[in-house]
């Protein structure tokens, strides 16, 4: 990750599962709130780029 990764929520991560319904919308988070999603357990898609993780969305 760097500072310029976006993290998008759909309820699992952040925010709400109305937020990403067809693909849109969505609401950006927190790294907090990611670290504290993966200690839960989520399943997220990742996006990387010359190694560095350029977005991480619920894989909702």
């Amino acid at each position: 990750m760097s500072e310029d990764t976006k993290i998008w929520g759909y309820g699992d991560i952040c925010g709400d599962e109305n937020t990403g319904e067809g693909g849109q919308g969505g609401t950006q988070c927190t790294e907090a709130e990611l670290e504290a999603a993966a200690k839960k357990g989520v399943s997220a898609e990742v996006v990387i780029s010359n190694g560095i993780a350029t977005t991480i969305r619920d894989d909702h």
